[in-house]
């Protein structure tokens, strides 16, 4: 698994609710200050948001019939910060990728090795440089890399496997997550999840939460409000994304104001009320 450390990064999921007999489903949604992606669930997948929230990723995937630890295989997804230029002027994505793999080729016995495979381009011309690592150290011995160059950041689709046959077997699952990543700047984000918060509010399931979670939470939203500066004249506003066990797994301020960056810095260390699923999008007014 790549090793390079995440930046402050938001990440928000894909969800299914049934409201007045209507299916919405939600996206996989991967974004920082200047990046956004939605990203779809493959076919037979389910994401995992505890998973996610655990190890700080952008979304966890999940063979559906299977948790996160007997699943045959798994997809991650990453966005990770990074700025150095080649001698174009543009982001070295090969030099993130050789910074990348390094752990791997260093721990490794002399059978691991790392094949280079043919680019992949996505929707809205959206490219992947690919890479194979094989015979590594348990327990990710064998995985498929894809890496796409973004604004300051590389986006990361991992799928990891537990036998070498399982690269190929799950091929399609994973060339189905590469072709659903699609680019959206953050304004349309943010319009997307603030409706998102809507359809969960007026839920049969979620409709009682935001009451519940702000009795709940009371001391501590007005601790960060008042920690943050917010005023009447200046308020935070925002959408927060809710793993199953209760962590905030995100926030996206609506404005990017000061005072929307300090509650985003504040969330990480809430731990709220479990929702009635997951994951729950809760709007939020400072």
């Amino acid at each position: 698994m790549s090793k390079i450390n995440a930046f402050t990064w938001f990440s928000l999921f894909c969800s299914i609710h049934l409201i007045s007999g209507v299916a919405f489903a939600k996206e996989a949604v991967c974004f920082d200050a200047k990046n956004g992606f939605f990203i779809r669930t493959p076919k037979g997948w389910s994401l995992d948001t505890d998973a996610t929230a655990r190890l700080g990723y952008c979304a966890v995937f999940r063979k559906e019939e299977f948790n996160f630890y007997t699943s045959p295989a798994g997809i991650y997804v990453r966005l990770l910060s990074y700025s150095k230029r080649n001698v174009k002027g543009e982001l070295d994505l090969i030099k993130f990728i050789d910074e990348d793999l390094e752990p791997f080729q260093m721990r490794t016995n002399d059978r691991a090795q790392v094949h280079v495979e043919k680019d992949w381009v996505g929707k809205k011309s959206v490219s992947f440089l690919i890479r194979v690592l094989s015979e590594g150290p348990s327990p990710n011995a064998y995985e498929k890399i894809a890496y796409h160059g973004a604004t300051e950041a590389v986006l990361l689709v991992v799928l990891t496997v537990r036998g070498a046959f399982d690269i190929e077997r799950f091929k399609t699952d994973f060339e189905e997550v590469l072709t659903g990543v699609v680019p959206r700047v953050r304004a349309e984000l943010y319009k997307m999840l603030r409706e998102w918060s809507e359809i969960d509010k007026t839920s049969r399931e979620g409709k009682k939460y935001p009451d519940f979670f702000t009795k709940r939470m009371n001391p501590i939203l007005k601790k960060a409000g008042q920690d943050c500066n917010v005023t009447e004249s200046e308020p935070a506003t925002g959408v927060l994304t809710i793993a199953k066990n209760g962590k905030i797994m995100a926030w996206i301020g609506e404005n990017s104001a000061p005072s929307e960056d300090c509650i985003k810095r504040q969330v990480k260390t809430w731990i709220s009320p479990k929702p009635p699923f997951a994951p729950y999008f809760l709007f939020l007014k400072f």
